[in-house]
């Protein structure tokens, strides 16, 4: 059975926000279960101390500080989400007779923006993932010691 020019637009157009929204999705996932495992490793760090009781050395001082700093970065993945998808209802009852003029125009509208915006999500998840690699290797510096 063949489809119609408009089915397959709107199976494309589907497709699309669905690969956006799961990018945004996985990325703000990854970013907070990232977060999570630098924020054990630093607790853990801050908690151990030398035969002495003496408190934690400057590592694990320092990886406190570089994990303040990845959780901020992580906020941001998750307020940068903004996807937006065209409101079809909305373009129908204005649209008229040129409805899927109408409709092409806000749908390519939204996917550039969506794809500015997955950009900066995803930079901003590369930072955040360094940041935890900073933090994680020097709590782990400061527990070998």
């Amino acid at each position: 059975m063949a489809q119609t020019l408009a089915e397959l637009q709107a199976g494309r157009r589907e497709l699309t926000f669905a690969r956006q929204r799961a990018i945004a999705d996985n990325a703000k996932l990854l970013t907070t279960f990232a977060v999570a495992v630098a924020a054990t490793l630093v607790a853990t760090a801050l908690q151990v101390r030398d035969a002495d009781g003496s408190p934690p050395d400057a590592q694990a001082v320092w990886s406190a500080v570089s994990l303040g700093g990845t959780v901020i970065v992580t906020v941001a993945v998750i307020l940068l989400d903004h996807i937006r998808v065209p409101d079809v209802q909305r373009i129908l009852d204005t649209a008229g007779k040129n409805f899927e003029e109408v409709l092409l125009k806000a749908e390519l509208v939204a996917e550039i923006y969506n794809e500015e915006v997955i950009s900066k999500i995803l930079r901003a998840a590369i930072v955040q993932l360094l940041l935890v690699g900073i933090t994680s290797v020097l709590a782990s510096l400061s527990l070998i010691r």
